[in-house]
Parts: structure tokens; sequence; C-alpha cells
């Protein structure tokens, strides 16, 4: 059964970020760039965590 769910789990982290990158590439997202001219993260997936990043502004509130 744990197999099972782990791997529903690695399915669903690869769809969401999937989700993300399409999103970023829409420009709907927009990451952040730790040093500039380098490209921008967005998210980052952990075992059992998930960060995402994303930069605000008054015209997304």
């Amino acid at each position: 059964m744990s197999v099972v769910l782990n791997r529903l789990s690695d399915n669903m982290r690869e769809v969401f970020s999937r989700l993300l990158i399409k999103a970023q590439e829409e420009k709907d997202l927009h990451g952040l760039s730790i040093v500039r001219g380098s490209p921008n993260i967005s998210h980052l997936f952990f075992v059992d965590d998930s960060l995402i990043f994303r930069r605000d502004s008054l015209q997304d509130a």
C-alpha cells in the first residue's frame, strides 16, 4: 500500500512541478533570481516538503 501511495505522491509532485513551470513560462508566476542574470527559481521539492517562491507586487494583491 505504501509503495502505491509513494508512486501517487511522486506523480502528483511531477504534475504540480510541470504546472508551476508552465505558469512561469506564461509569465503568470514569477520566481526569484538569486544572482542577477541567473534563471528564476519558482519551487523546490524535497522528500516531505515543498517550497514555492514568488515575487509579490501591488498588482498581484
